[in-house]
């Protein structure tokens, strides 16, 4: 547009005359009437009143116009490329913030990740535990300081090689089985096996391997951690050693409880054993039957007198002498009588005793059947005598009596023992109603329950976690070893024995639950 205006303004205008016709041929101009007259008035009007110097003013300002029209147009296109630009520009300014934030974000994420290689590296390398990882191929990818020393080769030596390169070939062939277990299974594996090393030959070590994964999912190997458990199997085994030695020194402290209990019973015994026998040495030594020989030799004397019992003084009293000797016999001979037999009788207990002994004794570790009263009801035979002489009350509250398979020696041992120590707190606790209560009951289907409850004592609070522990005790007397062996005892049975008390002089209760059954014993 500016050359065109450009160029109307240099081209100069021509004459009125060659505007309005031609000179060469006189012929008007298209659109001009002949005679030099238009024939439109207005336009005759027009241009007859315009003369050429104001035509020639008119262009130039019209010109002007349209430069001035071009020139605005031109800078409102300007104005618009400008706010686009300073747009683009805030767009890129913020762009270049974005890319500085994002570029200081990976920054900050570089240096974290990098911190957390060297912890995770510092950790692995630093931990007693061997670690290691392999490709799918078996080959070790790494493993740690650990694992080196334990393998006693550098990492340079084992990394890249597989465990037929590095282990025998039982061994190997061992890892490679487990090793393609873990990657079939996709899951943990924790094994205890022997692992090889150059000082100490094969050691018992524990081992855990676990499948790796890529960011897909995909196997890409297995990595494993394991340690040396050596010495802790062999503080296992001492220990074990250890709680068999306890066991059997429970067992014999627990026989020597039971026996105690038989020496206490049959010395009882025994003493009204001492007393009846007494008794009748003394009614035989005081016995009229040496009177009756005196009788019998004065009636020898006078055999050839037949009047001898009619008329002699002396023959006159025999019959009524002879009537009383025979009722004083009478009553000597039903009192020794009473005796003996109250001496058979203590016999017999004291056999009873003596058999019921031998029979614990013989089944002593045997596992055999019985019902849980007998076996209770042996405890408080055993325990009868001092029970009496304490005058303690003897409940018995029998809900269900199941048949057990156990060893009868060692719930015997258990349940006496329990048995004195309620009749102790019963005799320490000054009561004039001295009770002592068994239950025996089902703890489900599969366990009995024996209950011992004493009205004695009590337990203080801060006693009651100790009372099973070696050694404690409360009384003066006491060894502190006889709650402990019978815990043992109970222990090996499969049972379990608690103890309950709400406080000092409230009584106690002692809870036996043992399996009706052994394990693995079929029903």
């Amino acid at each position: 547009m500016l050359i065109l205006v450009g160029t109307a303004i240099a081209a100069p205008a021509p004459p009125a005359s060659e505007r309005w016709s031609s000179p060469s041929t006189g012929q008007t101009a298209p659109g001009a009437q002949p005679g030099g007259a238009d024939a439109n008035p207005a336009t005759t009007n027009l241009r007859s009143g315009l003369s050429p110097g104001i035509w020639s003013l008119w262009l130039p300002l019209f010109c002007c116009l349209v430069l001035l029209a071009s020139l605005v147009y031109s800078i409102r296109k300007l104005h618009n490329a400008n706010n686009q630009l300073e747009r683009r520009s805030r767009d890129l300014s913020s762009s270049n913030e974005q890319l500085k934030r994002e570029i200081g974000e990976r920054g900050r994420i570089e240096q974290a990740l990098r911190a957390s290689e060297n912890f995770y590296s510092s950790l692995v390398e630093t931990v007693p535990q061997n670690i290691f990882r392999k490709d799918l191929q078996g080959r070790y990818t790494f493993v740690n300081q650990a694992f080196c020393a334990t393998s006693g080769k550098p990492a340079s030596e084992i990394s890249g090689k597989t465990d037929h390169e590095l282990f025998p070939a039982d061994l190997a062939a061992s890892f490679q089985r487990e090793d393609e277990h873990v990657l079939a299974g996709g899951k943990q594996i924790e094994t205890e096996q022997n692992y090889p090393t150059p000082m100490r030959g094969r050691i018992s070590v524990q081992m855990i391997r676990t499948p790796l994964f890529d960011s897909d999912g995909r196997s890409i190997g297995i990595q494993g951690i394991f340690w040396d458990v050596s010495e802790r199997k062999r503080a296992a085994r001492e220990l074990d050693s250890v709680h068999r030695q306890l066991i059997d020194a429970s067992r014999r402290v627990g026989m020597a409880e039971v026996a105690t209990g038989v020496l206490h019973n049959v010395g009882n015994v025994l003493n009204s054993v001492n007393v009846s026998a007494t008794l009748v040495s003394e009614h035989v030594k005081k016995s009229k039957l040496s009177s009756l020989g005196k009788v019998a030799s004065l009636l020898s004397e006078n055999a050839d007198e037949p009047r001898f019992l009619m008329e002699h003084p002396r023959g006159k009293q025999l019959p009524g002498y002879l009537k009383d000797l025979a009722e004083h016999l009478r009553k000597e001979q039903a009192t020794v009588l009473a005796e003996l037999e109250l001496l058979d009788k203590n016999i017999e207990h004291i056999k009873e005793i003596v058999a019921m002994q031998q029979t614990y004794a013989k089944l002593s570790g045997l596992k055999v059947a019985a019902k849980s009263s007998d076996i209770v009801d042996d405890a408080l035979r055993l325990n009868s005598s001092a029970l009496t002489r304490h005058e303690v009350q003897v409940v018995r509250e029998y809900e269900d009596d199941p048949v057990i398979i156990v060893d009868k020696h060692q719930v015997l041992q258990t349940l006496v023992n329990l048995i004195r120590n309620a009749k102790y707190a019963c005799d320490e606790s000054g009561r004039s109603n001295k009770q002592i209560k068994l239950r025996i009951g089902r703890n489900g289907s599969d366990r009995v329950r024996i209950q011992v409850a004493d009205n004695g004592v009590g337990i203080p609070r801060e006693n009651l976690s100790r009372i099973f522990t070696r050694g404690f005790t409360t009384r003066a007397d006491g060894h502190g070893f006889g709650l402990h062996s019978c815990m043992m005892a109970v222990q090996d049975l499969g049972g379990s024995l608690t103890g309950q008390s709400d406080g000092w002089g409230l009584g106690a209760l002692f809870i036996l639950d043992l399996p009706c059954q052994p394990k693995g014993t079929s029903q």
